[in-house]
């Protein structure tokens, strides 16, 4: 089973964080489950969710790195959800990059929505938020169509004395013409970051490391078809 989040401090002493991606909620699961299988499934997906929730409240920081839903139309029951689910963590910063499913558009849950003071969603050019109780400096960019050919990650502004973390969705090593921003291994070795948390590929293929960087893909919390 792929591991549902990351908790990760070992590497960055001055700030604890959680990282999640992909969590695909309002997914239909229609093709393969009858109304109350689906409905199960649904409820099931939140309460991984809320398990996630939990570890991060003990954390300073948690990161969904794209796709936290699974397409433009969020239901009402998901986004009271949600806004309930980060109230409970009141003192825990969560900061959230769009994905391919979910991207930063026009009628976007993550735009008409107010989802509490401790939420903040990157737009769609790179940006960075200090945190210099933490001695951390977090980046990120959100994908701005459901497909993002271009690749998003370009420089970053590095704070040279704090940690620096990049929140992104993409496909790390993609060829070009990948259509879901191709991030190209060279640049992370080059970026000076300390950390990616990535979103965008499904499986969980443990903490990786390119240079001084380390990045890690905490794959999928509840799998959405048999591959």
């Amino acid at each position: 089973m792929d591991a549902p989040f990351i908790v990760f401090k070992e590497e960055l002493p001055m700030a604890t964080f959680v990282h999640t991606a992909d969590i695909h909620f309002d997914t239909p699961f229609s093709a393969r489950f009858s109304p109350k299988k689906a409905e199960l499934r649904r409820k099931e997906l939140m309460q991984t969710f809320r398990e996630i929730v939990t570890a991060a409240g003990e954390r300073d920081f948690l990161f969904i790195s794209g796709d936290l839903f699974d397409g433009r139309f969020v239901s009402a029951e998901t986004v009271a959800f949600l806004k309930r689910c980060f109230k409970a963590i009141s003192k825990t910063k969560i900061l959230i990059s769009a994905g391919n499913h979910d991207p930063l558009i026009i009628g976007s849950a993550y735009m008409d929505e107010d989802w509490g003071e401790n939420v903040y969603i990157f737009g769609k050019d790179m940006e960075y938020i200090d945190f210099p109780e933490l001695n951390t400096r977090v980046h990120g960019i959100s994908f701005k169509d459901t497909h993002q050919e271009e690749e998003l990650f370009n420089s970053v502004d590095i704070h040279d004395e704090w940690c620096n973390i990049l929140v992104i969705h993409g496909a790390v090593g993609a060829s070009d013409g990948s259509r879901y921003n191709p991030i190209d291994k060279t640049k992370i070795e080059k970026s000076g970051l300390d950390y990616i948390a990535l979103g965008h590929i499904h499986k969980h293929d443990g903490i990786q490391k390119i240079g001084n960087t380390v990045y890690a893909y905490p794959g999928i919390p509840e799998g959405r078809g048999f591959d």
